[in-house]
């Protein structure tokens, strides 16, 4: 794939269009910046007394205007360049964290199952490690190479005009000196980049695995060996990015060497023409000393973006063939809001690579204000049948029906704004009870106080004092109880005015009287909504109309 149709594919076409026009910029600044070089010859004549031809007029100036005019072209063209390179790098950089961002869009816009299928660890070291390195190691060296290479090449074309042959040696030699040496550094440093790929999801793995079970780890003694196991990574990662350093500054001591034996035979070249008095000989000696200070920097420079390139091509070719992968989301279809009934009609479901159902021909029927027990033991189903109502999953079999509507897989997203979800396992906000209950709704502070007040927070927030809501809780709530965590996850649930709600074991933290209270609670309190709660507590179902038990898994 080329450069152009990997960039398009990553950045997109919009992006990848403003993206051009700044390289195109670049490059136009470089071609100004040679202008002032080619100037020298005819300018730095006139300083040495010598009437030079400009458009077959005889021209001669005032020495101090001369170097006035010198001082004017270099300032011109090092404002444009530093003009270019701020450009340059504010876009590169804003595109480039720009496409974290959509695909982190793109990533959570994709289904359920999407995600059972996907380490959340991977994902991670995509979003941060992979374009942090497209960025610095592809978009960035590909910006400057537009620069750098327009700017070599003018110069070029300068010396080529003026001397002919002592150019063609010193591009030949150099050419073929940094030719040779990228040609045996490529295959190393497509290893070593190749090598960070790998470590980089492998530390992404190691460090959210023992973050989040951070309890296990520390009863378990487990410390040491996390540690070990993230040192032994990290040390790959920075063997393989010395290593790239290595082969990226190497070439600069050898080639140093290579341009002076260079200078020296242009040297005798020139000397060795009959009829050149010294003044003649030095505008153009002067002309090829200001180009050799561009051209053999630039060189080392086009050298270490191209290094960098190949090695950032790793990391490009991942992020494209991930985008290429991962579905686009479509629009979806807006789904009717829930006045009556919903039906659970011969549902079976199977997950993709299991043999035998979890759920078999599953049918009822239930109505806007029925409160609906699910229960069985674990690995029966309860979680499964949850999933497919929410519109997380779809049946293998049969149909979900709400009021007459099918849902499906192009409806899904707008069914699931009528539902409000509690989990088994509270998810909370490194943030304020109030932002955790509200979640990401607009925030109104009586009904945050009512949705805490139902789920039995009252007495826990008089206890904190007039701070109570707006105090952070911790990452996942850690400075707050068990049952402190489910009492607010059930306010969460609460707090939004939806005709579904699901509560899936959110007593399992409390005692079976507070639990009961609270449910009665939830329950008065939520009568005109049809209500489903996951248990295994047999006096919680029996506070429900009706229930719909599963049997052990054969």
């Amino acid at each position: 794939m080329s450069y152009a149709k990997t960039m398009s594919t990553i950045l997109g076409q919009a992006s990848w269009r403003r993206v051009r026009r700044v390289f195109i910029l670049a490059a136009g600044a470089s071609i100004i910046e040679t202008l002032g070089i080619a100037l020298m010859v005819p300018v730095l004549s006139m300083s040495f007394g010598q009437t030079t031809h400009m458009w077959g007029v005889p021209v001669s100036m005032p020495q101090p205007v001369i170097i006035a005019l010198l001082a004017l072209l270099y300032c011109l063209g090092l404002l444009l360049r530093i003009l270019a390179i701020n450009k340059t790098a504010t876009t590169c950089m804003r595109e480039g964290y720009a496409l974290s961002a959509r695909m982190f869009g793109l990533f959570l816009a994709q289904p359920y199952q999407w995600h059972l299928q996907n380490n959340s660890a991977d994902l991670r070291a995509k979003l941060l490690n992979d374009v942090q390195e497209f960025i610095g190691l592809f978009l960035v060296p590909l910006g400057r190479l537009a620069s750098q290479v327009s700017l070599v090449l003018c110069v070029l074309l300068v010396l080529l005009i003026v001397r002919p042959l002592e150019t063609s040696v010193v591009a030949m030699v150099l050419g073929a000196g940094y030719l040779v040496v990228f040609t045996l550094v490529k295959p190393r440093l497509d290893k070593s980049a190749k090598l960070q790929h790998l470590a980089h999801a492998r530390r992404q793995r190691i460090s959210t695995e023992a973050f989040s079970s951070i309890r296990d780890v520390m009863l378990l003694k487990l410390e040491r060996k996390c540690t070990d196991d993230f040192r032994d990574v990290s040390s790959t990662i920075a063997q393989a990015t010395s290593q790239r350093s290595v082969y990226t500054e190497m070439p600069k001591v050898i080639l140093e060497a290579c341009l002076f034996l260079v200078l020296v035979l242009v040297l005798s070249i020139y000397l060795a023409q009959p009829n050149k008095s010294g003044a003649e000989a030095i505008p153009e000696l002067l002309l090829f000393l200001a180009a050799g200070l561009k051209l053999f920097p630039m060189g080392h420079l086009i050298y270490v973006n191209l290094a960098n390139l190949r090695s950032g091509q790793v990391f490009a070719t991942a992020l494209s063939d991930t985008i290429g992968d991962v579905p686009q989301p479509e629009p979806g279809v807006a789904f009717p809001r829930m006045k009556s009934e919903m039906v659970i009609k011969d549902v079976c479901f199977t997950y993709p690579e299991g043999r035998n159902p979890v759920l078999k021909n599953v049918s009822f029927t239930a109505k806007c204000g029925d409160t609906i027990a699910i229960t069985g033991p674990s690995g029966s189903g309860k979680s499964t049948l949850i999933d497919i109502i929410s519109g997380l999953v779809s049946p293998t079999s049969g149909q979900v029906l709400i009021d007459g509507n099918a849902l499906g897989s192009g409806n899904a997203r707008s069914w699931q704004d009528q539902i409000s979800y509690c989990p088994q396992t509270p998810s909370l906000f490194d943030d304020s009870i109030q932002a955790n209950v509200s979640a990401g709704a607009q925030t109104h502070d009586d009904r945050v106080r009512k949705a805490c007040e139902v789920a039995g927070l009252s007495p826990f927030l008089k206890s904190l004092g007039e701070n109570a809501l707006t105090d952070p809780i911790g990452e996942m709530g850690r400075r707050l109880s068990g049952g402190q965590r489910q009492r607010i996850s059930i306010a969460r649930a609460l707090y939004r005015d939806v005709p579904v709600y699901i509560f899936d074991e959110p007593t399992n933290n409390l005692d079976t009287k507070t639990a009961l209270t609270v449910m009665h609670d939830i329950l008065q309190y939520k009568s005109h909504a049809l209500v489903f709660i996951v248990t295994h507590d047999p006096e919680v179902a029996k506070k429900c109309d009706f229930e719909i038990g599963f049997r052990s898994p054969s």
